[in-house]
């Protein structure tokens, strides 16, 4: 999916204003835009010039969220729609569809990881890290370390979980 998220547009950090008292539908000012999300996707925008509203493709609690936002179905407009002309006004650049599929692959990828740490037992732990490895390295481009085999076991999982908070939320350790 195409979507604007926070992390994209580098805001992941700043203060939202909460809207209708739930952590997960929030608002944002940026450049005279008041943009709204639902959990972590920019879903509206208001602007003098009106309201630009995302149909749903989400979940069901989006679709609250949106009739939170306007109850006018007829004013949502199709998700791609909405996120071209979103990009446009917001002057972000239109992603290559490619990039999309390595940014949730990757996120795919650091969500097994982390789960599968999960499940280490201690003495386990230099196989867990082996096969967390081999998860990243389905990832184009991902390159083993060249060091991996030298590393201690506890380095390794270090640097697994630094690669792992950066799949799923963009963040460097």
């Amino acid at each position: 999916m195409n979507d604007i998220t926070k992390t994209e547009l580098d805001i992941q950090h700043k203060k939202f204003d909460y809207l209708r008292t739930t952590k997960n539908l929030s608002s944002f000012y940026l450049d005279g835009l008041k943009l709204i999300f639902s959990y972590e996707t920019l879903v509206a925008i208001e602007s003098p010039k009106g309201l630009l509203i995302s149909k749903n493709v989400w979940s069901n609690t989006t679709a609250r969220h949106l009739y939170w936002i306007n109850p006018d179905k007829s004013l949502r407009l199709d998700n791609d729609v909405f996120t071209k002309k979103a990009r446009k006004l917001l002057k972000l650049p239109e992603k290559e569809a490619n990039d999309y599929c390595v940014e949730s692959h990757l996120k795919t990828i650091s969500m097994a990881s982390a789960m599968f740490s999960l499940f280490a037992k201690p003495e386990d732990q230099r196989k867990n890290n082996e096969q967390r490895l081999r998860f990243y390295e389905t990832q184009n481009g991902f390159i083993r370390p060249h060091d991996w085999e030298e590393l201690t076991t506890e380095e390794q999982t270090k640097r697994l979980n630094a690669v792992d908070k950066f799949g799923l939320s963009g963040e460097v350790a």
